[in-house]
C-alpha cells in the first residue's frame, strides 16, 4: 500500500501516542480475532469509509494495540456526513 506523506505522518505520530497509552494502561496487544465496531462521520458524501480501515488498523498495529491487523473484524455501525464533526469512533 502506498501512503501519502500525510498518512505516514499520522501513522507515526498517532502510533507513538497509542504505544505510550498502551504502556501506561498496561494493556496487552490484541492477538486474537476481535470484532471492531466503528462509527464514521465523514467530511463529504464522496468519501468512502472503507478507505479508512487500512491506515487505522496499521496505526493500531504500529502502536502495539494489535499484534497483527489481520485479527480485526470490522463492523460499520453507522455512517454520517459533516464537515464540522468529521471523525471515527471505535469500540473493541
Amino acid at each position: 500500500m502506498i501512503l501519502t506523506k500525510e498518512a505516514r505522518g499520522y501513522l507515526s505520530c498517532i502510533g507513538q501516542e497509542l504505544c505510550i497509552l498502551r504502556k501506561n494502561k498496561g494493556l496487552k496487544p490484541i492477538d486474537d480475532y476481535r470484532v471492531m465496531d466503528m462509527w464514521f462521520v465523514l467530511p463529504t458524501q464522496n468519501c468512502d469509509c472503507h478507505n479508512y480501515f487500512k491506515i487505522l488498523f496499521d496505526t493500531m498495529e504500529t502502536g502495539g494495540i494489535l499484534k497483527n491487523d489481520r485479527y480485526v473484524l470490522p463492523r460499520v455501525q453507522g455512517l454520517w456526513h459533516s464537515k464540522e464533526f468529521a471523525g471515527v469512533t471505535v469500540k473493541l
